[in-house]
């Protein structure tokens, strides 16, 4: 048990981590996804009258 402490305060000294950030950084990078995809849905839903004009002006051009 010492020498797992010792091995810690040494590497910590050397500046050597045991952490590791990569589950972090997943974490980090889907919670920045989560919050485009809410802004976008929010936004669609708000101009969902003006989105459906836009289509519905692209069908009648297309002449359907």
């Amino acid at each position: 048990m010492f020498e797992q402490i010792g091995l810690r305060i040494a590497m910590a000294l050397n500046g050597v981590s045991l952490r590791r950030d990569e589950g972090q950084t997943l974490v980090e990078y889907a919670l920045i996804i989560v919050t485009i995809s809410i802004g976008v849905t929010a936004a669609m839903l708000l101009l969902r009258g003006q989105i459906a004009q836009v289509f519905s002006n692209i069908v009648s051009e297309l002449g359907g």
